[in-house]
């Protein structure tokens, strides 16, 4: 499966280059502080998504605090802020998708992996603006996940 990941948006369109950084994936997760629901409106034209609301969020749009995802026997948490994270880890838990700081991370931390997208519209820590195309492949017992961090003026093969 090939999942779209962003987080912290924080405008009411998308910018230009994200439609082509997402193409062909199979599903979007927006990590929180979506701001203005016609962000999601216009990620659905590219594939299914799923979202969370983050600190910035109005309460006028839906969302809920965190989502947890079921890929083969394991399980991801879709959660605005790391730290809300530790009370929803679990033994089946292999991923962790946040947003809040800006900076994009993968790292494996005690056999889990943290991934953040960055921002694709104000990133912070000298970082360039960005997304994260995910794959993962259920390989039995472990599922397998290879990232690639996506910026804008890239191909969407590159």
């Amino acid at each position: 499966m090939k999942i779209g990941i962003l987080s912290d948006t924080h405008q009411s369109f998308l910018e230009p280059w994200i439609f082509q950084a997402f193409s062909g994936v199979d599903l979007i997760l927006h990590a929180g502080d979506v701001i203005r629901d016609g962000v999601l409106i216009e990620l659905e034209t590219i594939a299914p998504v799923q979202a969370v609301r983050g600190n910035c969020d109005p309460w006028d749009i839906a969302l809920p605090m965190s989502r947890t995802l079921r890929f083969g026997r394991r399980s991801a948490i879709l959660i605005h802020q790391l730290e809300d994270a530790d009370n929803l880890i679990r033994l089946d838990t292999f991923l962790v998708i946040y947003g809040h700081t800006h900076v994009p991370r993968m790292e494996s931390v005690a056999g889990i992996w943290m991934v953040n997208p960055g921002s694709p519209v104000s990133p912070r820590g000298g970082h360039p603006p960005s997304v994260l195309v995910l794959t993962i492949e259920d390989s039995g017992n472990e599922p397998t996940i290879k990232g690639i961090f996506k910026f804008p003026g890239e191909r969407a093969d590159g």
